[in-house]
C-alpha cells in the first residue's frame, strides 16, 4: 500500500505543472505572431538563379533561388551594378496548421523609370512561407542588375501577416562617389 500511495503522490505532483484541462490555452499558444530581422546587408552571388518573368515585382522579373552569401552587415548600399542587398527574417507564434502561411511582401523604393517608360516606386504581392514549429524563416532582397535600377534613396521592405506588419527593413542606397554617413542600424 505504501508503494501505491507513493506512486499516486508522484503522479499527482507530476500533473501540477500541466495546464488546466478547462479549455484555457497556455501563453505560448495565445501569443500574437511577431517578426524579427536576423541578418541584413550586402550579399554576393555564389551561384546564379534562373531569371523568371513575374508581373507583380517592380521590374517584372525575379531571380529564382540564387545562392548568395553575406559579405557585410550594413543598411547602406553602394549604388552600383550587381550589388545584392537582402535580409533574413523569422516570423514566430504562427499556428502550426496550415503548413504554409501567406505573407504580404511590400517593397517601397525611390522612383525608377523602366525601359518601357513607365515609372514605379515599389511592389506589393503575396508570398508563401513554410511553417515549422510555429515559425517561418525566410529571406528577401533586391539585386541591382540593370542601369535603370540604380536609384538612390531609402528602400523599405515589409512583411505583413493578417493585416499586421511583422518586419520592416530599411536600406539606404547611395552614390559611392558621395561622402557616406554612418547610419548603421537594423531598421527592423
Amino acid at each position: 500500500m505504501k508503494c501505491v500511495m507513493a506512486v499516486a503522490l508522484i503522479l499527482s505532483l507530476a500533473g501540477c505543472d500541466q495546464a488546466p484541462d478547462d479549455g484555457e490555452a497556455s501563453d505560448a499558444e495565445t501569443a500574437s505572431p511577431s517578426g524579427r530581422i536576423l541578418k541584413y546587408g550586402i550579399w554576393e552571388l555564389v551561384k546564379a538563379g534562373k531569371i523568371r518573368e513575374t508581373p507583380e515585382t517592380t521590374t517584372g522579373k525575379a531571380i529564382e533561388k540564387p545562392t548568395i552569401r553575406m559579405v557585410q552587415q550594413t543598411d547602406r548600399i553602394p549604388m552600383k551594378l550587381n550589388t545584392y542587398f537582402a535580409y533574413q527574417y523569422r516570423i514566430s507564434n504562427l499556428p502550426d496548421q496550415p503548413l504554409r502561411a501567406h505573407f504580404r511582401r511590400v517593397l517601397i523604393h525611390p522612383e525608377m523609370t523602366l525601359p518601357d517608360g513607365t515609372k514605379t516606386t515599389g511592389s506589393d504581392f503575396m508570398i508563401p512561407g513554410k511553417v515549422q514549429r510555429n515559425e517561418v524563416f525566410g529571406s528577401d532582397g533586391y539585386a541591382l542588375t540593370e542601369d535603370y535600377e540604380l536609384v538612390d534613396g531609402t528602400w523599405t521592405f515589409q512583411l505583413w501577416y493578417e493585416g499586421e506588419m511583422m518586419t520592416e527593413q530599411n536600406f539606404t542606397v547611395f552614390r559611392p562617389d558621395r561622402p557616406a554617413e554612418n547610419t548603421e542600424n537594423s531598421g527592423g
